[in-house]
């Protein structure tokens, strides 16, 4: 994959949309590209993640044991937490079928925002509003349960 391919991919995701073009060139030139088959885990739940991971082709799980938390495809990340600490992962992923993903390791992630601080900011936004998402989501489920016990 060419490296202006691989700042198209970056800059079509949630994650650095808002990153300048010359920022993501850093990052895309340390980028992994990997090939994964169909039934094939990228990681465990506990596994220790230093990982962020883009979706070129195919789909992803993201689960726990049985229970799927989410389905991801193309141009959609995961892992994004592995870049900014060294928590164990919160849940496993494994390929629906075959996938070919970008990765992006910690180490050459943490010299690239050295050097480029907007992509940090950038990457920030999101999980802010990932996180801002989940609150009004435990609300609203919080409001239902008490409804429901007819508090």
């Amino acid at each position: 994959m060419l490296l202006a391919e691989k700042v198209l991919l970056l800059k079509s995701t949630d994650l650095f949309r808002d990153s300048p073009e010359q920022s993501l060139v850093e990052l895309a030139s340390v980028m992994e590209m990997r090939n994964v088959d169909a039934g094939q885990s990228l990681f465990l739940k506990g596994d220790n993640g230093d990982s962020l991971f883009i979706i070129l082709k195919g789909s992803v799980k993201v689960h726990d044991s049985e229970h799927e938390f989410a389905r991801l495809s193309e141009n959609e990340f995961f892992g994004e937490l592995s870049l900014l600490d060294y928590e164990p992962r919160s849940a496993s992923v494994t390929a629906v079928d075959a996938c070919s993903i970008l990765q992006l390791s910690q180490g050459p992630f943490y010299e690239a925002i050295g050097r480029n601080p907007e992509v940090l900011k950038s990457i920030l936004r999101t999980l802010c509003h990932r996180i801002r998402i989940m609150n009004n989501k435990d609300v609203d489920l919080s409001r239902r349960l008490l409804a429901d016990d007819g508090v």
